[in-house]
């Protein structure tokens, strides 16, 4: 039986603002190619978890990989959109290439 690459391993991650812990013990493995979801309540910590896998807030404990390394080594293999309460776009003028077939 072939063993599946994971995507993302964290384990026993604890992750504190201001020195009060809003996630601890998190651990969670996902293989690659699984779609999943991370659902809640607001305040949960869904954010809060993406944050530290991506290595934009540092745990407290614990550890984070991706494809077996840090995030910094791998972000190439890594999107992220942020969550954004309005997009400070303006869209009445789009400006397009001019793409000409031989």
């Amino acid at each position: 039986m072939e063993q599946q690459k994971l995507a993302v391993t964290v384990d026993d991650l604890t992750v504190a603002y201001n020195y009060k812990p809003v996630l601890w013990d998190i651990d969670l493995v996902i293989p690659e190619g699984v779609m999943m979801a991370i659902v809640g309540p607001n305040g949960a910590g869904k954010s809060t978890l993406i944050k530290a896998i991506l290595g934009i807030i540092d745990p407290i404990a614990g550890s984070v990989s991706i494809y077996g390394g840090p995030y910094k080594k791998q972000r190439k293999m890594v999107g992220y959109v942020p969550q954004k309460g309005s997009v400070a776009v303006s869209y009445t003028h789009l400006t397009l290439p001019t793409i000409y077939s031989v």
